[in-house]
């Protein structure tokens, strides 16, 4: 990975990320300690809990007995593969922990396959977290059947010190849903690449993203949404809140393919500033070869809103009550189109703290 960074960083839809950062680190391999870290760790209700510690999936946190008969897991070093069985539905969260412990500059390689067969539905939640100085770069990989129903979830709480490069591929067959929620708030440089690839006919895809941003932090999703068979859809939601010297970039590409009419595909770009300092950047990018489709992008950047202050404040409100309820209310969108509940509620906690942070 580190390879591909060197290699790119000059490149177009990479150069905007400041990759030098992380190649100016002497990254080290992880050691194979195992951690205590997921008894103390607040997490989702009632989930499946998969830990992943420095890379490697930890045995000890996985009690077989407890996962569901449909949800068929295996383990191999620094790679997760997870299968659902044929029809299964599962009420219950399936959370990954991603826990990131570092005493010395420490590059975390993971992998994660996640196939869902035909006619399946589940929640899956990723989460980032650690101490230390560390590069985490997990690798996640869909494989979605006919009707299958997925909703997948990463948020990113890793330390200060912290860099994380994701990449994401999924791979949809006819009348899949496909929902991925990214929620990224903590780390110096956090980088979501994700590749969605639709080839089934009647599929839908939806990416919701949140970005808070504060201090000198770059947060940054580049998608690429690939059309390769006609009567779809897909929309894309990205919000940011940024502060301070922040930067965040949505670099975002639609690629209708030759043949795939019929195809609804929206993209829009909001960003909340809450300083002259704090930076936003947005790529729109349209590749269309069908003549019958309705594709749109759009982007909006604005400062917190004097009118609505002005409210708040006559109705007793202080300036810091006021500011946190506008950006609450600003960022909950994103999260309240999490389906499953356990995860929503529990990532509602985290958006009140990280707000909070703000001021």
């Amino acid at each position: 990975m580190l390879t591909k960074f060197k290699e790119n960083q000059r490149v177009e839809r990479w150069k905007d990320t400041p990759f030098r950062d992380i190649l100016a680190v002497e990254w080290e391999k992880p050691t194979a300690v195992d951690s205590l870290g997921p008894i103390n760790a607040v997490l989702p209700e009632d989930a499946v809990i998969l830990t992943i510690y420095n890379g490697v999936v930890s045995e000890r946190w996985i009690n077989e007995k407890q996962l569901p008969d449909s949800l068929l897991v295996r383990f191999e070093n620094n790679t997760l593969d997870i299968r659902l069985v044929k029809g299964a539905t599962l009420d219950r969260p399936v959370v990954i922990h991603h826990i990131s412990e570092a005493t010395s500059p420490i590059h975390i390689e993971s992998k994660i396959s996640i196939h869902a067969e035909e006619n399946t539905h589940a929640s899956f939640l990723l989460l980032e977290s650690g101490e230390g100085h560390y590069l985490a770069t997990p690798e996640i990989d869909f494989e979605i059947k006919d009707h299958a129903d997925i909703e997948w979830v990463r948020v990113v709480l890793n330390s200060d010190e912290s860099f994380s490069v994701m990449e994401l591929n999924c791979d949809q067959a006819e009348s899949s849903k496909f929902h991925a929620v990214s929620y990224q708030s903590r780390g110096k440089i956090i980088r979501s690449n994700i590749r969605m690839d639709v080839n089934g006919e009647e599929a839908y895809t939806q990416l919701d993203a949140l970005n808070i941003a504060k201090e000198e932090q770059h947060l940054a999703h580049v998608v690429d949404m690939s059309h390769a068979k006609p009567e779809c859809e897909s929309n894309q939601q990205i919000k940011n809140i940024v502060k301070d010297k922040a930067m965040t970039l949505f670099d975002g590409e639609i690629h209708v393919h030759v043949d795939s009419q019929k195809i609804n595909a929206d993209q829009m770009t909001r960003t909340l500033l809450l300083n002259d300092g704090a930076r936003t950047l947005t790529i729109p990018r349209l590749e269309i070869y069908a003549d019958d489709v309705q594709c749109t992008h759009g982007a909006t950047v604005g400062f917190m809103d004097h009118d609505h202050m002005f409210y708040l404040r006559t109705r007793g409100l202080s300036d810091d009550a006021a500011r946190m309820l506008l950006m609450r209310a600003y960022g909950a969108e994103i999260v309240a189109s999490i389906e499953n509940g356990s995860i929503q509620e529990w990532l509602f906690h985290i958006l009140d703290n990280d707000i909070e942070a703000l001021l």
